[in-house]
This record gives C-alpha cells, sequence and structure tokens, in this order.
C-alpha cells in the first residue's frame, strides 16, 4: 500500500514531499526542546535529567495522541492536548509569580 493511499493525502489536499517537511520540521523543533528545556528548568532547581525525561514522555503522549485522533475528527487531537494541560500551566503560572 502506498504512503498516499494509507494516508489518504489526495483527499487532504497535501503530498508526501508536504508531509516529510512538516515531519523534519516538527523533529528539529522537539530537538531544540529538549535540549533547552533541562537548561531553563534545571536553573530553578530542577533535575535536569528528570525534566529531559518528563519533556520527553510528555511530547511522546501528545504526539501519539495527536496521530491517531486528528484521523478521527480534525478537533479531537487538539482537545486532547488543550484541556488536561490548561490548568496544569495555570496552576505554574500561579506558582512561579
Amino acid at each position: 500500500m502506498s504512503l498516499e493511499k494509507f494516508f489518504h493525502l489526495k483527499e487532504n489536499n497535501t503530498t508526501v514531499k508536504t508531509e516529510i517537511m512538516a515531519g523534519v520540521t516538527s523533529f528539529m523543533t522537539m530537538a531544540y526542546i529538549l535540549a533547552v528545556n533541562p537548561s531553563i528548568l534545571g536553573s530553578t532547581g530542577m533535575d535536569p535529567t528528570a525534566v529531559l525525561l518528563a519533556t520527553a514522555l510528555a511530547s511522546f503522549i501528545g504526539t501519539a495522541c495527536m496521530a491517531f485522533m486528528e484521523s478521527q475528527k480534525p478537533e479531537m487531537g487538539d482537545l486532547v492536548l488543550v484541556f488536561p494541560t490548561a490548568p496544569l500551566l495555570y496552576r505554574i503560572k500561579m506558582e512561579f509569580l
């Protein structure tokens, strides 16, 4: 089975090249976050190794949710990531103000 048929690329108005470039862009962004996040949060007293593992695990779970939920309904993947993280981000913000 070809990539085009498996991922319904024509139906989604995209190409294999576009999707590969999007994947490379996402990978480079994640590599940057994995490198910088432990450094930034490590300066607050957090264990940099724990921050690295938590960031990697959270990004894996988020990516898996997006991969499985986006094929169902366009809004579902966004809801899976936004609603569980919003209270956490608010709590973190309030602790550091």
